[in-house]
């Protein structure tokens, strides 16, 4: 009886467990990184007696996850993808709704200058007149430094959130590496699966933020090594490395990933794929930075050639009896000089400067400068970083080399192409040395110094100069000639290699920042998409389906039922016997 009773109790053991692992997989069917379980089972060895073999039950193995590496790794992927979409619309749709805003935008502000510019000339002697001219100016000046200052806002956010990723990324490659420490110790002792389900979580919340590939070890410890960037390791055994950022080469308003590992530091900024990380590095270069350079370049073109007209005219104000001043600058003269910007790694202590010349060519663009020198040349190479296209200038030192880089930035002699850039550089102090580099950002900034110079409306400047002669009615007070120069500004192409006005120019500003905007959009939709699929893929074998656990739940308990009654049953018979030998 005693084989009777042990089959029946090794049924009893092993659907116990069975439900046990069913029920489970039901309580954590909503538990994230929750892998589906099964507990395997097996017929107990056979027994020898002098009838031959015979079985001896059933015996309860190790509880298996139903886990796929290759799954995993797709699901890792697709969360990858997805977030470095989501991170970057959600920043992108926040400078188009600064740009594009009636309230923030710089659209209404440009036309209500010239049309006040256009008012002064209908009533050039009124006082009223230039008076709302010069408010307008400074609100357009305004609108400018606003615009300027919610995009600088939005670049220490994406700064912060940088270093806020960074250290979540560091907090759970240290948690990865305590688990494999963890997972080891188990070994030879069963499968700690909540342990590997916490573990793959870790590693997928890792994978949002930065896209990682994961290798196992299969020296029996169930390790697992995680790898950033191009192969720099963020997890490797018991060892979790940390991610931060830095100040970055150039600015302090812009930063630099490092990873640090056991040999120090290392910058990773340029091997960085997907997550939410590169979402944010993608908004900075492809519109955060080139909204801040195109808003300067409009600045530039305006004050610029608003400044050269105002010029021309003449003002109200009498220098003498009969005798009226020249107009002077309008607004600020952004021409410079203005700083370029050393790297941190520079050996030499040259500092460089720069000035605008024909705003009319100026790109959106920021140029990187390097110098080098061998066998007694000096070289200058300007790249300019939208397109990759060089500009140079050699030497027998780098101050003719230097002369000769300005003489191709202003197109001289004339190439059949026109490559002049509207800008030219000096050095200002220190000495330079081969290696040295230089991030040249012509109007990055230009919108933050914009300003109204002239605080009298007697300074306007709508009128012509006139020659002064005796009979001849030489009040500036009946003459618009110049304003009306002012006012053609409007629709002058000035700028984008005189292809756009201020006003076109803004709006390809506003419609880069929308279309980029709006295509990240479309990837969002597309990668949900592909993000769905991957993960139907996943839980097809490794996600709990309650249809089917139900399913077990039910056959479970009737083996464990019909384990009962074999034990039931061994007891009656056993009774019997004993009523038997009374």
């Amino acid at each position: 009886m005693s084989d009777l009773f042990n089959i029946g109790i090794s049924g009893l053991k092993t659907s116990q467990r069975q439900l046990a692992t069913t029920g489970r997989n039901i309580a954590n069917v909503n538990t994230p990184g929750y892998i589906r379980q099964r507990t395997e089972q097996s017929s107990q060895a056979a027994g020898y007696s002098g009838a031959g073999y015979t079985g001896n039950g059933v015996q309860a193995d190790t509880t298996i996850r139903f886990y796929e590496e290759f799954l995993e790794q797709q699901v890792r992927d697709s969360h990858s993808q997805l977030s470095r979409f989501e991170s970057y619309h959600e920043l992108s749709g926040q400078i188009d709704n600064i740009l594009g805003n009636s309230d923030t935008g710089l659209s209404p502000s440009l036309d209500n200058f010239f049309n006040a510019v256009q008012e002064s000339n209908n009533y050039p002697a009124s006082t009223a007149a230039r008076s709302v001219l010069l408010t307008s100016a400074n609100n357009l000046t305004d609108r400018f430094q606003l615009i300027h200052n919610q995009l600088n806002e939005l670049n220490n956010q994406s700064n912060t959130r940088l270093a806020d990723i960074s250290s979540e990324i560091s907090a759970r490659s240290k948690s990865i590496a305590r688990l494999n420490e963890q997972i080891a110790s188990y070994r030879g002792n069963g499968s700690p699966n909540n342990l590997l389900d916490r573990r793959e979580q870790l590693i997928m919340e890792v994978a949002e933020r930065i896209d990682v590939n994961v290798e196992y070890d299969n020296n029996g410890q169930g390790a697992v090594n995680v790898f950033v960037g191009s192969g720099q390791p963020l997890v490797l055994a018991n060892n979790g490395y940390a991610i931060g950022v830095s100040q970055g080469e150039y600015s302090s308003a812009e930063r630099e990933i490092l990873l640090y590992g056991g040999k120090g530091s290392t910058a990773i900024t340029e091997q960085i794929q997907g997550g939410e990380l590169q979402g944010v590095l993608d908004f900075k270069e492809e519109v955060l930075n080139p909204a801040f350079n195109a808003l300067g370049n409009i600045a530039a073109g305006l004050s610029a050639e608003f400044n050269d007209q105002h010029q021309m005219g003449m003002t109200l104000r009498e220098s003498s009896p009969g005798v009226f001043n020249l107009g002077g600058d309008f607004f600020s003269d952004l021409r410079g000089p203005n700083q370029v910007l050393s790297s941190s790694n520079n050996q030499g202590t040259a500092a460089f400067g720069y000035n605008l010349g024909d705003t009319a060519v100026l790109t959106s663009s920021d140029f990187e400068m390097s110098f080098g020198s061998a066998a007694g040349v000096d070289t200058f190479t300007l790249t300019r970083l939208e397109d990759g296209i060089s500009f140079s200038g050699s030497g027998a030192s780098s101050a003719a080399a230097l002369t000769a880089l300005n003489s191709d930035l202003a197109n001289l002699p004339a190439n059949s192409i026109n490559t002049s850039q509207g800008f030219s550089l000096s050095l200002t102090s220190g000495a330079i040395q081969s290696g040295d580099k230089f991030l040249i950002q012509p109007t990055h900034d230009l919108a933050s110094k914009m300003a109204v110079q002239v605080n009298d409306v007697k300074d306007i400047a709508l009128a012509n100069p006139l020659q002064l002669s005796h009979g001849i009615n030489n009040n500036p007070t009946d003459d618009n000639r110049n304003g009306l120069q002012l006012a053609e500004l409007q629709s002058k192409k000035s700028m984008l290699n005189s292809s756009s006005d201020f006003q076109s120019a803004y709006g390809l500003m506003t419609a880069g920042v929308g279309t980029l905007t709006h295509s990240s959009s479309l990837d969002i939709s597309a990668q949900t998409t592909i993000n769905e699929q991957t993960l139907a893929s996943r839980n097809s074998l490794s996600g709990v389906n309650l249809d089917e656990e139900a399913a077990n739940l039910l056959k479970f308990q009737q083996s464990y039922m019909a384990a009962t009654k074999v034990i039931s049953a061994a007891d009656d018979v056993f009774k019997t016997l004993l009523d038997a030998t009374d």
